[in-house]
């Protein structure tokens, strides 16, 4: 009965802290580089993203808001979004969000 005592016991250790200790996924912002400048109107955008857990999607904001996501949850890929955009000034980031609903801080680039 001891043993068993033990096996939940440790069981119920590992499970709580897969949940605890879980890390947001990891994006990196490839390209466009930061103060990116171009005449051209279609934009291609490429950032990568991984997590520990269970990747779900990837969405890239221009400006602040959701110009694209991508729900295939490949994990440690690139994700390649593309826009066209009219002449000015813009930002942009890619944010990830796994099955635990963590999103890493953000990176943002100007062009």
């Amino acid at each position: 009965m001891n043993n068993n005592k033990f096996l939940i016991f440790l069981f119920l250790i590992v499970f709580l802290t897969s949940f605890v200790f879980a890390a947001a996924p990891i994006v990196t912002l490839n390209s466009p580089v930061n103060a990116y400048n171009s005449t051209a109107r279609s934009v291609t955008f490429n950032c990568s993203a991984s997590d520990d857990i269970n990747l779900t999607n990837v969405t890239l904001y221009i400006n602040g808001t959701v110009n694209q996501t991508n729900s295939s949850g490949n994990n440690n890929s690139y994700y390649i979004f593309s826009s066209v955009l009219a002449d000015g000034f813009y930002n942009w980031t890619c944010l990830a969000q796994d099955n635990e609903s963590q999103s890493p801080s953000e990176t943002i680039r100007n062009f």
